[in-house]
């Protein structure tokens, strides 16, 4: 599984830094991200970063904001004995969705998760992509709006955790 376990890594990585190249970009669903633009939100000097391939050479090319990357095909067979369908959930074969995430293992039976009464349709999935857009547009407006106020991030921050705290202890600034 050594192997297979950075493949998923990089799956992982190549989806957080599209997200946040399409925060800060203003960019919306189904728009392309090059490979430039997106490697240059990975960590500078790893492998992803120089070579935007996957750990057998496969390039992973173009993607697109609000899509999933999926494993290749050919990455999958090379590792399929190592590494079932589950592992690879949810950038690759639907079946048995837990083990890429961190839960289980692929050579420990890991219990199914529950099934859905009927299967995604392409409005799910649109609805979905919509809901993303709709965050990154909040979490851009929220940094605008602190800066625009001319306060820090973490004056904001701290700012809201007293307004919103209703512990019976409140909460205590200390030096």
């Amino acid at each position: 599984m050594s192997q297979s376990s950075p493949a998923c890594g990089h799956l992982r990585t190549i989806d957080s830094v599209v997200d946040q190249y399409a925060i800060e970009n203003n960019k919306k669903t189904n728009d392309p991200v090059s490979v430039a633009d997106w490697t240059s939100y990975v960590k500078k000097g790893s492998p992803l970063y120089n070579t935007g391939n996957s750990i057998f050479g496969t390039a992973y090319g173009l993607q697109t904001v609000d899509q999933l990357p999926q494993v290749f095909s050919s990455d999958y067979n090379v590792l399929s004995d190592v590494a079932g369908t589950g592992f690879w959930s949810p950038y690759g074969p639907w079946e048995n969705r837990v083990s890429c995430l961190g839960i289980g293992s692929a050579r420990k039976r890991t219990p199914e998760p529950p099934r859905m009464k009927k299967s995604l349709q392409a409005k799910d999935y649109a609805a979905l992509g919509a809901f993303r857009h709709a965050m990154r547009k909040l979490l851009r407006f929220s940094k605008e709006l602190v800066a625009t106020r001319a306060k820090l991030t973490a004056q904001y921050d701290a700012l809201l955790a007293i307004k919103g705290s209703s512990g019976a202890n409140g909460v205590r600034v200390e030096r």
